[in-house]
């Protein structure tokens, strides 16, 4: 491939999408708002919200995705559906339904909360848990306002996320090269995530002194990463 790929960055569950900015890997960037989002139009489901993602990556090709948290868990879903051009997928810390169980537990049982308590307070909550306490509140004002702007819709795509439930075939029928990462001081499911991509053929990478929010705690060192993944497939 010559052309050098387009970067479209996806979000997580509430992640104010200027966190994207402390990354440094060149000009050729698109960091939209996900599907629900700055008033972008709501979706049913994942599977809606890789349809979107699909219109965006042929206008934007050749392209890859980088996604984190709930952005990793759409780029991986997107390598799973394949599209014309995808060229590659970059994740930090993705879901993989069921087969890490103790965290598709988790996801699942905040999704029934949020269902039946869809408030400021209960999204805010979510999330604090979601990224870490520590990393959440050295967040700048701009991105705590925007959670709370989008409160309604994180309390309703968690649901999106518990959904969502590939196969392990699925995960080794991977259609572009994946990247995925996990943080050096994440929990030993994130870890087990990890292993599992990699013994389905993703490049892994552990990122020393990082948590799940990676955009907070090392971005300097998640933006090399990228770098040199992106240069492999130019």
């Amino acid at each position: 491939m010559n052309d050098a790929p387009t970067l479209i960055y996806l979000h997580g569950v509430g992640l104010w999408p200027g966190l994207f900015d402390r990354l440094d890997v060149g000009p050729a960037v698109l960091a939209p708002a996900r599907s629900g989002y700055a008033g972008t139009p709501a979706v049913a489901d994942l599977a809606a919200q890789v349809d979107v993602l699909a219109d965006l990556v042929a206008s934007a090709a050749p392209a890859v995705l980088v996604g984190v948290s709930g952005g990793a868990t759409l780029a991986l879903a997107c390598g799973v559906a394949g599209m014309d051009g995808l060229v590659g997928a970059v994740s930090h810390e993705p879901l993989v339904g069921r087969l890490e169980p103790e965290i598709d537990d988790r996801v699942r049982a905040a999704a029934d909360l949020l269902a039946v308590q869809p408030t400021d307070e209960a999204a805010i909550s979510f999330l604090r848990g979601l990224y870490g306490a520590e990393s959440w509140d050295a967040m700048p004002d701009e991105a705590h306002r925007w959670a709370v702007d989008h409160a309604d819709v994180v309390c309703r795509e968690v649901r999106h996320f518990s959904d969502y439930q590939p196969s392990a075939d699925a995960l080794c029928d991977l259609r572009v090269p994946h990247l995925t990462t996990v943080g050096e001081s994440s929990s030993a499911a994130r870890h087990r995530i990890a292993a599992l991509l990699g013994s389905s053929g993703a490049q892994v990478a552990v990122i020393e002194n990082c948590g799940h929010h990676v955009l907070v705690d090392r971005p300097d060192s998640f933006a090399r990463l990228i770098r040199s993944f992106v240069s492999e497939l130019t």
